[in-house]
């Protein structure tokens, strides 16, 4: 598995090569899709093969997954095989095609990767930086070599600077509390990140993007941190608002925010919206199919705004919740705002790190652009869902007793609330915290012989009596399935196997 955990863990590196492409059998692929599938090769071959046990998705993410895919899919799978317009023939289930592979269905396939190999704090900081040096790489890119558009914004390779910043401010805040709570011999390091990605992002000028990152500093401020560094936090955060609405205030495109007569960019996204939102009524629960919005655009803009729009040229809504549901109808939005809640669902053992302020960021840029669809923001928005995912959650419970396992009295266990681990089969590597400790341990989830399920904990290195106490309990990795035993020997010759294998995983040896 060494090979899957490199690729999953690099990959990030790779995302802003998606435009890197290659042909197999007449069908194209980016360079991260040929390392997103290699990978994928490899971990079927560990399944079938070199005896890899799978790790189970809880039961309700790994459905909303299935069900996200099955909704993209039928989204394709009713489109025609080709639409003349004006002449000119557009080859429109192939372009669906291709975008279920590379949006949605290439992404997922890396979510499902990275929550498989990457639960651990070492594989999770390994991707952490991955991406942080991808981004940081893109913005010294941007800033020495990239493009610029007429009206003077930073746009790199890009077709819209936009797409620039929609990059770039995931990476820019996790390069903030990176900083601020990582490792801070790693503190020169950080500096640069956080220097040439917001030096980046400034030069873009997508106020979406500062907004977002207002917003959500916001929210973390006023839901994370308490006292003297809430206010402290709160006054440099105005005072960066203050600088760059000072900056911005008399530039051309600060003003044509409010001009809604105009081709600004606000008259245009009104415009795009009002069609969008016409074309979802005329198409309801399906909606118009995976890259249909363009043409679909060209033929219905002017009859549905009684004129000419202000621009023609239109590929998508600008607009998260509205794309969704004007390309998979109401029932795809549902999905996917489902989906949306059951990766919340997760938290971080490290709420300082917590990657769930990442994917609030990005959910707010939803509101006025399109975080999603597309090759390298979809990569993005999956691997940050990965990183909620897959991360140190917690599942809080209530200690309700201590109990001798089988009655040895060497392996005493806290038997904790067999709900909250619904999703776990097996014999578990975890980390316990109780009142600020942080506790290498070893669980159980499953079903005993009577068919009742339960989740027990055998702390390694403390004796206190934690009944009636909360604690969280944090996956590290899984060590086995549960088996079937013939003799009590048996089973505690397994339970210290066991043993022996969550200390070394916990580096207890």
């Amino acid at each position: 598995m060494f090979l899957v955990r490199f690729f999953v863990s690099v990959l990030p590196l790779f995302f802003p090569l998606y435009t890197v492409r290659f042909d197999f059998c007449g069908v194209p692929f980016s360079l991260p899709e040929i390392l997103l599938y290699t990978a994928l090769v490899i971990y079927v071959y560990c399944l079938i093969f070199g005896g890899q046990k799978f790790l189970r998705l809880p039961r309700w993410t790994f459905f909303m997954n299935i069900l996200l895919l099955l909704v993209c899919f039928l989204a394709v799978w009713g489109l025609p095989k080709e639409v003349v317009f004006e002449g000119q023939a557009y080859q429109t289930f192939a372009h669906g095609v291709g975008i279920f592979k590379e949006w949605i269905f290439a992404p997922i396939v890396y979510f499902f990767l990275l929550r498989q190999v990457a639960s651990g704090e070492q594989a999770q900081e390994t991707l952490r930086r991955a991406f942080l040096l991808g981004a940081s790489g893109l913005a010294v890119y941007a800033l020495l070599f990239g493009a610029v558009s007429d009206d003077g914004r930073l746009m790199a390779h890009f077709s819209n600077p936009n797409y620039l910043a929609l990059y770039l401010t995931p990476a820019f805040w996790l390069a903030l509390t990176h900083f601020y709570y990582g490792e801070r011999k790693r503190g020169p390091e950080n500096i640069f990140y956080i220097f040439v990605l917001g030096l980046a992002i400034f030069l873009t000028r997508s106020y979406t993007s500062w907004l977002a990152l207002l917003a959500t500093a916001l929210i973390y401020i006023f839901t994370t941190l308490k006292g003297f560094k809430r206010w402290y936090f709160l006054g440099i955060l105005l005072l960066c608002g203050l600088l760059a609405f000072g900056y911005e205030i008399n530039s051309e495109k600060f003003t044509q925010i409010f001009d809604l007569q105009e081709r600004s960019s606000t008259a245009v996204r009104l415009q795009i919206w009002q069609v969008a939102l016409e074309l979802w009524r005329a198409h309801p629960w399906l909606g118009v199919g995976l890259g249909m919005f363009q043409l679909e655009y060209w033929q219905h803009a002017w009859e549905i705004l009684g004129q000419a729009p202000y621009e023609w040229n239109i590929l998508h809504t600008h607009n998260l919740y509205l794309q969704w549901l004007v390309t998979t109808g109401a029932i795809g939005l549902l999905v996917f705002l489902v989906w949306v809640i059951s990766i919340f669902r997760y938290r971080p053992l490290n709420r300082w790190l917590d990657p769930r302020f990442i994917f609030i960021l990005i959910l707010i840029q939803g509101f006025w652009d399109l975080p999603l669809w597309k090759n390298d923001l979809a990569f993005v928005f999956f691997f940050v869902a990965g990183l909620v995912a897959s991360g140190h959650h917690t599942m809080t419970s209530r200690v309700y007793a201590g109990s001798l396992f089988n009655s040895f009295r060497e392996f005493e266990v806290l038997s904790l609330n067999p709900n909250i681990a619904r999703h776990l089969d097996g014999v578990y590597a975890v980390e316990v915290r109780w009142k600020g400790q942080r506790i290498p341990a070893i669980a159980f989830s499953g079903a005993n012989k009577k068919g009742e399920r339960k989740f027990e904990v055998h702390l390694f290195g403390l004796e206190v009596d934690l009944r009636g106490e909360k604690v969280d309990v944090s996956v590290i990795e899984r060590i086995r399935d549960t088996m079937q035993f013939e003799s009590k020997k048996d089973l505690k010759e397994q339970i210290l196997e066991d043993y022996e294998d969550a200390k070394q995983i916990l580096k207890l040896q």
